[in-house]
């Protein structure tokens, strides 16, 4: 049977700001751990420790997620560059320097073994389905999304094209980078997109742990546990308050 006072700590613990809940993390779990194995903690004190658990985590993330950025823009300072209106703007002397270091692209393609060099026709055969999947996917969104109501997907969120202009690459280089950095903004676009609708059709977790979550996951509901599902469906299908929240921010 779950205990009162136990529910109200566990409670207001989830109420904490991330900051307080990602230092009180460890010492929760140890204690909640320690109150399980005494019997002390019924159904309702687990799925409370559960969602503290998985909001402490969610923080944690979303900290280091800020501080990728803060070293991202020291990077910027640390080799000449400024954004300007979405633009890279190197100094004159860093431009000149790095021009001066290009090698050609006859020598850039003999460093690779001849094996890979042939390998170049297989990979371009994959251009025309990312193509047809941008179009596709941008297609599909535009349509359904307004119906489910889920916001849209931003596409140049996902897929930014600014390697390829670099001052120190070649042409071979430039290439290389214009065709990785659409191919692979098109695949994180798309699966933003298809995150937003599983959350819409069938937001239920995977009884394993996948290798890498999409940005919805932590909004599913468990495996197997199939009264919140019935319970929360309606709500968690539509809860995409924390993306209108961050479409206000960058207004």
């Amino acid at each position: 049977m779950d205990r009162p006072e136990t529910n109200l700590a566990l409670a207001g613990c989830i109420e904490q700001p991330p900051g307080a809940a990602g230092k009180a993390k460890i010492a929760i779990q140890r204690a909640a751990t320690a109150l399980m194995q005494a019997g002390q903690i019924g159904g309702k004190c687990r799925k409370l420790l559960g969602h503290f658990m998985r909001k402490a985590i969610a923080a944690q993330i979303k900290t280091l997620e800020d501080e990728l950025l803060l070293e991202l823009r020291k990077k910027q300072d640390e080799f000449f560059y400024t954004l300007e209106d979405k633009k890279v703007k190197f100094q004159e002397s860093v431009i000149k320097e790095g021009r001066s270091k290009i090698v050609s692209s006859i020598r850039y393609l003999s460093s690779f073994p001849i094996s890979a060099v042939f390998t170049i026709p297989f990979i371009w055969s994959m251009m025309f389905p990312a193509l047809l999947v941008d179009i596709f996917v941008t297609i599909y969104q535009t349509v359904c999304f307004p119906i489910y109501k889920i916001p849209k997907v931003k596409r140049s969120d996902y897929v930014i094209m600014d390697r390829y202009n670099l001052f120190y690459l070649d042409r071979v280089e430039k290439i290389n980078c214009w065709y990785c950095e659409y191919f692979n903004g098109v695949i994180a676009y798309t699966r933003e997109i298809a995150a937003r609708t599983e959350q819409f059709w069938c937001p239920i977790k995977h009884s394993r742990a996948q290798k890498e979550m999409h940005s919805r996951y932590e909004k599913f509901f468990d495996f197997g546990d199939y009264k919140t599902y019935r319970e929360e469906l309606e709500k968690r299908r539509t809860d995409f308050k924390d993306l209108e929240e961050q479409t206000k921010e960058t207004i």
